[in-house]
């Protein structure tokens, strides 16, 4: 399912399935085990690695054209810190099905 996360007025679709999980594993050598355990050691440069991979599967199921780089997304996160805590809590909501855990 896409979500969407607004930033500095303008709303981006996000969504992680798994082709932004594969995604993220290829980009960071991030194993599948890893992924569930990640929360608790994940570097700044994978978390914001994890929000463009998110951004991007989003952009890609709404079918619109998504330009954006990894950089582009720190951007985005200095116009609203809030934004990576907003990103983590879909990545938990959709990677666990939503059961809190």
């Amino acid at each position: 399912m896409v979500e969407y996360i607004e930033i500095a007025g303008k709303k981006y679709p996000i969504r992680f399935g798994f082709n932004a999980l594969r995604e993220f594993s290829r980009k960071t050598g991030t194993t599948l085990a890893g992924l569930g355990s990640m929360e608790k050691n994940i570097t700044l440069d994978q978390a914001i690695t994890l929000a463009w991979c998110g951004f991007k599967d989003g952009a890609r199921k709404d079918k619109i054209t998504f330009k954006l780089d990894v950089s582009d997304i720190a951007d985005l996160l200095d116009e609203d810190p809030n934004v990576l805590e907003r990103v983590f809590g879909i990545f938990n909501d959709q990677f666990s099905d939503g059961k809190k855990k």
